[in-house]
């Protein structure tokens, strides 16, 4: 399926109103990969961690088809509230995990450093600014990612997932993000 929706997005949908939503689907399908390998270890609950992320994906690269001229404050506004309803939705998820407080301080991060990316959007949709949202964004799929691991009990494995913030951070100084 993974393959499927990549040769889809490159061959026809990129550039596309469907385009975005493409994209979205193969971050979420390529994070359920991993736990494909571990089904029976993985609680049924967890499967929301891969429709966020997509949801978090597809909003992201919707807000990113403006990237270099900038966005209009409409579509700017459409995707600050779509990125605020993903976090309220994980919200919602992680609340009833055996270690949700873990869960609850990387969303907490996720929040804080979501909303210092894309709050700016809102009055100031330029290109400038939508280039430091979508990089940063994209910077910040690992601290997604850990927020899951963290609330499903693996605080150790969720640390290990959001260092690899770091090298991110330190690679987009000699390749961009984006």
């Amino acid at each position: 399926m993974l393959a499927l929706a990549i040769l889809l997005y490159d061959a026809l949908l990129k550039g596309t109103k469907a385009g975005f939503l493409t994209m979205g689907v193969c971050r979420g399908l390529n994070f359920s990969l991993p736990m494909s390998l571990a089904m029976k270890s993985v609680p049924g609950s967890l499967f929301f961690a891969p429709a966020l992320l997509a949801a978090y994906i597809s909003v992201l690269t919707y807000l990113a088809h403006e990237e270099v001229g900038g966005n209009t404050l409409e579509r700017a506004h459409h995707g600050v509230t779509a990125m605020a309803v993903v976090a309220l939705v994980m919200g919602v998820a992680i609340a009833p995990w055996p270690a949700a407080p873990v869960g609850w301080a990387f969303l907490a991060l996720v929040v804080v450093r979501g909303a210092m990316l894309f709050a700016p959007l809102w009055t100031e949709p330029g290109g400038p600014t939508t280039g430091r949202a979508i990089g940063g964004g994209i910077l910040m799929i690992p601290l997604f990612d850990a927020t899951f691991v963290a609330a499903a009990g693996h605080a150790p494995w969720a640390f290990a997932v959001a260092s690899l913030m770091l090298p991110a951070m330190a690679l987009r100084r000699m390749y961009s993000p984006t």
